[in-house]
Formats: structure tokens, sequence, C-alpha cells
């Protein structure tokens, strides 16, 4: 049995050491190729700052200043879809609910269709990507897409 000095040694490092590295843990040393950044001054912070900020503020932008610009162009005006819109809000009222369930079944529609297309767009770009004909191997970007048309 471990003397009783040695198990509160054991103790003590385990608190010290161990224990602080699970509450609170070290980062990991960066790795030798990388390159470290250098400290940005006070007034490069301020800009970097206030070009963040200025972005931040324009993507919470509302939509209905968005509209109002596609409402000020005659080509929205006078557009087809403009009127295919009118069109379907109006019957959508008159209808009510059951006006309503035709254009959320036709949206339904129109979203798994998009879905399934997608879906079959990225099976097969991986297909493409598994069989190694991305073309950006040694034979340049451009030769892959020469060699699979003919």
């Amino acid at each position: 049995m471990a003397k009783p000095q040695r198990l509160w040694q054991r103790v003590f490092d385990y608190i010290r050491k161990d224990l602080s590295e699970i509450i609170v843990p070290s980062c990991l040393p960066d790795h030798p190729t990388s390159e470290k950044c250098r400290r940005l001054s006070w007034r490069e912070i301020g800009q970097v700052s206030r070009t963040a900020l200025k972005a931040y503020a324009d993507s919470w932008s509302s939509s209905p200043s968005r509209m109002e610009e596609l409402h000020r162009e005659p080509e929205f005006r006078n557009s087809s879809l403009l009127a295919e819109i009118r069109d379907e809000f109006a019957q959508v009222a008159k209808g009510g609910a059951k006006g309503l369930a035709p254009y959320l079944h036709r949206l339904a529609h129109l979203r798994a269709a998009v879905v399934k297309d997608s879906i079959n767009a990225f099976t097969e770009g991986y297909k493409d990507g598994l069989s190694g004909r991305t073309g950006l191997g040694s034979e340049g970007f451009g030769r892959a897409a020469e060699r699979d048309d003919g």
C-alpha cells in the first residue's frame, strides 16, 4: 500500500496539473509553418471595427426598403411576374382557405422539385469526384472537360 504522503502528493499533482487542464484546457502550440499575424494598431482596429459594423448594419436592411426600390423601377411595374403575383393573391383572397390550398400545394411541389434537382446535381458531382474526373490533376483544368466531351 502506498504511503499516505505519496498518496497526498499524487492527489495534489492531479489537482494542480490535470484537473486545471481539464477545466481550462491550454491551446495547442502553433504549427511550425504557420505565420504569425502582426498586431494591429489602434487606428487599424478602429477601421476594421467600423467596416465590420457597417457590413453588419447593411445586412439588416429591411425587405420593405428593397421592395420600394424594386417598385421604383419601371421594369418591375410592367413585368408579367408582378401581374401573375397580383392575380394569384386576388384568387387566394377570394377563395379564403379553399383558395389558399392549391397555391400552397403548387408551392410545395415546386420546392420538392428544386430539392430533388439539387440532390441529383450533388450526387452527380460527388460521383464525378470519386471517379477522378474533376480535371484538377496533372492534366490541367480544361483538358479533362475536353477528354469527357470527345
